[in-house]
């Protein structure tokens, strides 16, 4: 079959999608994070949480390198809160709490308005949709 240059385009794209899917594979979106949570105390909040979820992971492997809001788009209403991202250092460790938050329904006391998703490019998700849909 010959190379057309849309099929290229389209490897391209491909490539690329992977590529920033690659460099999100260990952030986790906080959505309902209270607006009282400031950004200083961001990443203590995410370790209560992950404790409260999971009580046997130890506290040095609940590293995060970062932690901060998503800026809030603007067809949004403002009064929405704002997604946490959080890039978690061990892989094991952001694995743990989404398994654990996927089993529960809601999550314990006080972060039963939390829910956990993976970081996904736009085009991871709708390449994610479009394969389900072959299948």
């Amino acid at each position: 079959m010959p190379v057309t240059p849309w099929r290229r385009g389209s490897k391209l794209q491909n490539k690329l999608t992977d590529l920033e899917d690659r460099k999100r594979y260990s952030n986790v979106k906080f959505r309902g994070v209270p607006a009282s949570v400031s950004s200083v105390e961001i990443q203590g909040y995410l370790i209560r949480l992950t404790h409260k979820v999971l009580p046997d992971v130890p506290e040095h492997d609940l590293k995060t390198d970062r932690a901060h809001r998503l800026p809030h788009p603007n067809f949004l209403n403002k009064s929405i809160l704002r997604d946490i991202i959080a890039c978690i250092h061990y892989y094991s460790t952001k694995e743990a709490p989404m398994t654990a938050a996927g089993k529960l329904k809601t999550l314990p006391s006080p972060y039963s308005d939390v829910h956990l998703y993976i970081d996904l490019s736009q085009a991871g998700h709708n390449g994610s949709k479009t394969r389900f849909c072959r299948n």
